[in-house]
């Protein structure tokens, strides 16, 4: 239970909340046609009934039948599981639980714990439980997935003890405690509203509070979180003076006590190196457990889309350039070659964060042919990001040094506002559902142009950073 307050609205309110990445939900659908595959193919060979409730599941039990399941729904009191594959064979039950990553979580642990808790619950038969996870160094051909290395069964029996049961035991009373209370529970924030997930309610629960709430003092450690939530102060403004912030949190809190943006010094000499003409880039890409592009890996970021503005001197000729290939076509050979000849082999590039570079490098071992032209691109990147964290900070950036919180305080405001695509995660998404043909035929061109007009914005903010550096300095 990630939070009562969470639970609390999810059963008592009609607040509609954020919604999680779809992307998520639609990888562990394919991910599990792939492991029914799987366990067909493996143990059709024994003759495993194949069950669908829990009658049929404490019937065969009973009986000492093996057999198979997916999906399965069990209950036992108020408690209900759904179980992505659950096997009896030669009087042993092996739970699956499949997960399109790559390492076991803390929390799939206590996932299978729970899981393993109300089979304990319906049956003593021996029960063990198990992930399903993705090897990410299988490799994607043209041929169909080998699902005997792409999957990576782990076993997880030693990682569950008794005392995993008892804390079950006590988290269900305490749900069942929270179910029956009348009035929304007042628990602060913390760092359970990033885990394991982001809460849906992450921002609702932020209505109330001071604008500048001392979460937003950046990089906190455990200790220094403790220290500032003893003084018992939520508002930056009315902290006391603290010696044991960092530089950029000290920045932050002067930032918002003066209501003045912090201005290095030397700011005006770094822009000032910056070389004509500037170019502001920024990628989109799909990252992915499942195969889109053949020579490719699990979770292998595949750039599919670019961004590019460029100003030819300062204030003067700006022009946009893009690319993008949603045909479902390998589009990184195209993508690497047009950004070159529009790049050419002069003027500073400007990024924000070192994502783009990453994923440069990456494509150097993908076309070798092409390393010097990339290595030159990659040379001339600068990371605006870091730029700012050393350089500059708004009070209006809230404790955030993402573009989009940066482009907040911008003369042209919050221009991330269309109706599908504000983010880099849902341009992922929409990327993803668009190659692979999710999206229905009538839709394509409303998501197409969201997600153009998306990128556009991204360089676009990029230059209206820039423009906002020089004009306070």
């Amino acid at each position: 239970m990630q939070c009562t307050k969470k639970l609390y609205l999810d059963l008592n309110t009609d607040i509609n909340p954020w919604t999680n990445n779809l992307n998520r939900s639609l990888n562990k659908n394919i991910m599990m046609d792939y492991v029914k595959d799987y366990f067909v193919t493996k143990l059709g060979n024994i003759n495993l009934k194949q069950i669908f409730d829990k009658d049929e599941f404490l019937d065969n039990i009973n009986n000492e039948n093996n057999f198979i399941s997916f999906g399965l729904n069990l209950k036992f009191d108020d408690l209900s599981i759904k179980y992505d594959v659950i096997t009896k064979v030669d009087n042993v039950i092996n739970i699956y639980l499949a997960k399109s990553a790559i390492y076991t979580k803390t929390y799939y642990i206590k996932e299978l714990t729970l899981q393993k808790y109300l089979i304990n619950k319906l049956t003593d038969v021996p029960t063990i439980s198990n992930l399903i996870l993705i090897n990410n160094d299988y490799e994607f051909t043209k041929s169909d997935i080998n699902l005997d290395k792409y999957l990576n069964f782990v076993e997880c029996e030693s990682r569950i003890n008794n005392e995993d049961f008892i804390e079950v035991e006590n988290n269900l009373k305490n749900i069942r405690k929270e179910i029956t209370k009348i009035k929304t529970p007042e628990i602060e924030i913390g760092s359970h509203c990033k885990n394991p997930y982001q809460c849906n309610y992450f921002d609702h629960c932020r209505i109330n509070m001071p604008y500048y709430h001392v979460e937003q003092i950046p990089n906190q450690s455990k200790d220094q979180k403790q220290k500032i939530n003893a003084l018992g102060i939520k508002d930056i403004a009315k902290l006391p003076e603290i010696n044991w912030l960092s530089d950029i949190q000290n920045r932050t809190v002067t930032s918002v006590k003066n209501s003045k943006a912090y201005i290095k010094p030397t700011l005006g000499s770094t822009l000032a190196k910056l070389k004509f003409p500037l170019y502001f880039m920024d990628f989109e890409t799909i990252i992915s457990p499942l195969p889109i592009f053949p020579n490719s890996f699990p979770f292998q970021p595949l750039p599919c889309m670019w961004s590019l503005h460029k100003l030819d001197n300062k204030g003067e000729n700006l022009s946009y350039y893009n690319f993008y290939d949603l045909s479902g076509n390998d589009p990184r050979k195209d993508f690497i070659i047009k950004l070159i000849d529009i790049l050419g082999k002069s003027g500073d590039i400007l990024i924000y964060s070192d994502y783009e570079k990453r994923i440069l490098h990456q494509i150097i071992l993908s076309y070798p042919e092409l390393k010097k032209d990339i290595e030159n691109i990659i040379s001339r990147c600068v990371d605006m990001l870091k730029l700012v964290r050393e350089n500059y900070y708004h009070p209006g950036f809230r404790g955030s040094f993402s573009l989009k919180s940066v482009s907040k305080i911008l003369p042209d405001g919050d221009i991330y506002n269309s109706e599908y695509v504000n983010s880099g995660d849902d341009a992922s998404m929409v990327l993803m559902q668009l190659i692979t043909g999710k999206i229905k035929k009538e839709s394509i061109s409303i998501y197409e142009q969201e997600l153009i007009n998306y990128a556009e914005k991204d360089t676009l903010n990029l230059v209206n950073l820039y423009n906002h550096l020089i004009s306070v300095i």
